[in-house]
């Protein structure tokens, strides 16, 4: 696509999100969508996360990510947030449409998840700097739970609204044990893996009939029932009336059960 094709597709986009979504709480013209070369864009990011977000500063983790992960992150500010894209002339119009929905869904749960309140201006990231042993676990659970819950959400309803092709799980059952294989303590993507992962199990077009043998993707019965206990929370909470709105007790247990399937998927 040509520069203007991208920067048509984020327009529609972001028209779209809004005509999508419920009580979506910006305008069209709360939302900067920026697109720039991969070699300019952390320092871009930075640039408009002072303008936009100046309270939130960027870690050596968000900077590795920003660096060697990402292509497209949100910025999500008191009054216009922003996203920023690293631009990519090959990507065709529909994943495009995909991931600008994702990353407005970040924005649209940071200021909607509790009350107008972003989870980690409340609870911080899940870490602290200075924690005795009960306090890391704790936010050792807080912090991979809201992680992988805020990934699927976006990857839930940015595949659920942009019209992405319905599968049934039998046909991506293999493909899907590949990647929680690939899942453990040790690997450092395994949360973005499992994220990502569940949005494409529960987004399968008969998940109503299956979702109760889903722990057979699993090697052993007791990793199966770790495995199954996460995606029937994720599964509960999508059928809920706003299933963006959460609690520090949703999360806690949520990220406490991901831990749980991680270790037993790691021997």
């Amino acid at each position: 696509m040509k520069l203007k094709e991208i920067q048509s597709c984020a327009s529609e986009t972001l028209a779209l999100f809004i005509q999508a979504m419920p009580d979506v709480p910006f305008a069209e013209n709360g939302i900067v969508i920026e697109f720039t070369p991969e070699k300019n864009y952390v320092e871009r990011f930075e640039a408009l996360c002072a303008q936009y977000a100046p309270d939130r500063p960027i870690n050596d983790a968000h900077r590795y990510a920003l660096e060697n992960v990402s292509f497209a992150n949100a910025i999500i500010g008191t009054g216009i947030s922003a996203i920023v894209v690293k631009t990519n002339y090959r990507i065709s119009y529909d994943v495009l449409k995909r991931n600008i929905f994702h990353e407005l869904m970040h924005i649209y749960c940071g200021k909607t998840e509790m009350d107008g309140e972003h989870f980690i201006d409340v609870y911080g990231s899940g870490h602290t700097h200075d924690p005795d042993p009960e306090d890391t676990t704790y936010d050792g659970y807080l912090s991979a739970g809201y992680f992988i819950w805020s990934e699927f959400i976006a990857e839930y309803f940015a595949t659920v609204k942009t019209g992405q092709p319905i599968h049934m799980f039998a046909d991506i059952a293999d493909y899907v044990c590949g990647l929680l294989g690939e899942i453990s303590m040790t690997n450092a993507e395994s949360k973005t893996i499992f994220a990502m992962t569940s949005a494409y199990i529960l987004t399968c077009g008969d998940i109503d009939g299956v979702i109760d043998e889903i722990d057979g993707l699993a090697e052993s019965r007791e990793t199966g029932n770790a495995l199954k206990s996460c995606l029937r929370d994720l599964y509960d909470r999508v059928r809920t009336d706003k299933p963006w709105k959460i609690t520090e007790e949703f999360i806690a247990d949520f990220g406490c059960k991901y831990l749980t399937f991680a270790l037993l998927n790691s021997f």
